[in-house]
């Protein structure tokens, strides 16, 4: 749900995405996908049912009676010809706009999620799951997915979840707004529909502002970003501006457009193109369309400014250090559902290191399995209890490779070991218990790991820069095409004049 601790946006794209990646195929679409409108969901919520929801999830009465009172102290106004008539009381709903009604929606939502729930462990709902994590519906505030496999039972009694959930809580389906997502595999394509009550669609389909598709993320797809730019641009009366006017908007608005997506996905170079060709001909010129002369490459312009450029990032390059963090939440094992959903359908058995590319996997895993060798470079492996890390495949020798690496599967049976052994089984009280050797590559290898340090930790993986910390910046800044140093940036930028923007 959104507004939770620790909860990204990102984590319900990512698994929307990974969930549909096969519902057009005719071998595994046996997935179908209900995106839900809640009908005037804000409005429309019993306040009863929210007091009562809080009293079973411990909540103090003396705080749900403040709730109380915050929501129904409140009173209301209607202007008539011009004139406030009355005051009068609201008997439901929540306000939107207030601070406090976020969250109570989302203790509302937790009551469907109960429900999904309880159906779902006593067998009578089967939803998508692999390993002991089962995705059965995703919500973030009023954005509800319902992901159900391709049976007759399990699409009605979901039906009747909502209808249940619908009744005590005044959350409504909206029965025109939603639509039903069916897989090609599906046996039931007719019967779906008249169940849930709801029309079918195909995707692509937005959802929470970007497309929720099943193949390659494709140009078309990306037209809104670039329309929304575009757009923009022309509402400005960028004529009015100086060029350090136009660069501040720029950077501190049309970029912010591509910095979302490109924090789900890995826009197509030619969108990209697009985009960048209206921000250099608005820069240059105040419009998104006239091609005037360029005095600089948008290239140069987007340099450091100790670099010659003017401060702006290419949107190719933050893109891929956001893929990055993808990659570093999963080797950091964020607490999300998304993390543990790729540990449960990907890595159950395996390290992402080896993981192999598959043409039916999902474009956001692609794309992630894709940047491992880049930010391999920037990272670094501490041994410490050996509970984190792979004995075979994680990198965490003092040489920056892995076992697997050096000397392949043999060293694996010859020992008779799994491929899920952790290194906790060879370390005891700080050192190395290592079987007696037993082949060449044993013999190549022992003496290497016995060099490796271990640290009195948990085994922790560590950026290799800026004394340590990650973040996204400190990413882009490693991974990027870097420049020499100009001798005048002092000189231009740490003037005490101020700059002119108009």
């Amino acid at each position: 749900m959104a507004f939770i601790k620790n909860r990204k946006i990102q984590d319900s794209i990512f698994l929307a995405n990974d969930l549909v990646k096969n519902i057009h195929s005719k071998t595994r679409g046996n997935i179908n996908v209900l995106k839900a409108d809640l009908r005037k969901a804000f409005d429309s919520v019993h306040r009863p049912y929210i007091y009562d929801l809080m009293k079973k999830m411990g909540f103090p009465l003396k705080f749900i009676n403040w709730i109380k009172v915050c929501l129904e102290a409140s009173k209301f106004s209607i202007l008539f010809n011009g004139s406030p008539m009355g005051f009068f009381k609201s008997s439901n709903g929540i306000r939107q706009g207030d601070p406090l009604s976020p969250y109570l929606f989302v203790i509302a939502m937790e009551g469907l999620s109960v429900l999904m729930k309880d159906k779902r462990d006593s067998g009578h709902i089967r939803v998508p799951g692999s390993n002991g994590v089962y995705i059965s519906h995703i919500i973030f505030a009023d954005d509800l997915i319902i992901f159900m496999k391709d049976d007759l039972d399990t699409i009605r009694a979901i039906a009747d979840i909502i209808q249940i959930f619908g009744s005590f809580s005044g959350l409504q389906l909206n029965c025109d707004k939603s639509k039903v997502y069916i897989g090609a595999k599906s046996s039931y394509k007719r019967a779906i529909p008249s169940i849930l009550k709801v029309h079918e669609s195909s995707l692509p389909v937005k959802y929470l502002g970007l497309p929720l598709f099943s193949k390659a993320l494709k140009v078309v797809y990306c037209q809104h970003l670039v329309e929304k730019v575009r757009k923009r641009i022309s509402n400005w009366r960028s004529n009015l501006l100086s060029k350090a006017g136009r660069l501040e908007l720029i950077r501190s608005i049309l970029f912010s457009y591509s910095i979302y997506w490109s924090s789900a996905f890995t826009l197509p170079q030619l969108t990209i193109h697009d985009i960048e060709a209206q921000l250099s001909n608005f820069f240059w010129s105040g419009s998104g369309e006239d091609k005037s002369f360029h005095m600089i490459s948008w290239k140069t312009i987007c340099k450091p400014k100790d670099e010659g450029g003017l401060g702006i990032r290419r949107i190719g390059d933050w893109h891929k250090a956001c893929v990055l963090a993808q990659l570093w939440d999963i080797l950091q094992k964020r607490k999300s559902l998304w993390v543990d959903w790729v540990y449960a359908s990907y890595l159950a058995k395996t390290s992402i290191w080896v993981k192999i590319r598959r043409s039916y996997d999902s474009w956001t895993w692609k794309h992630i399995l894709d940047c491992r060798d880049i930010l391999r470079q920037h990272i670094r492996y501490t041994v410490g209890d050996g509970s984190g890390f792979s004995f075979l495949y994680d990198p965490w020798l003092h040489n920056g490779k892995s076992i697997y690496e050096l000397v392949g599967d043999r060293v694996r049976l010859v020992m008779g070991i799994p491929h899920d052994t952790r290194l906790l089984h060879y370390i005891h009280a700080g050192h190395w218990i290592l079987p007696t050797p037993t082949s060449t590559e044993m013999l190549t290898i022992w003496p290497i790991i016995h060099n490796t340090p271990i640290a009195l930790i948990r085994d922790s993986i560590y950026w290799k820069h800026n004394n340590g910390v990650w973040n996204v910046r400190n990413a882009w800044e490693a991974t990027r095409e870097a420049g020499p140093k100009v001798g005048w940036y002092q000189m231009a930028w740490n003037s005490p004049t101020i700059h002119k923007y108009s």
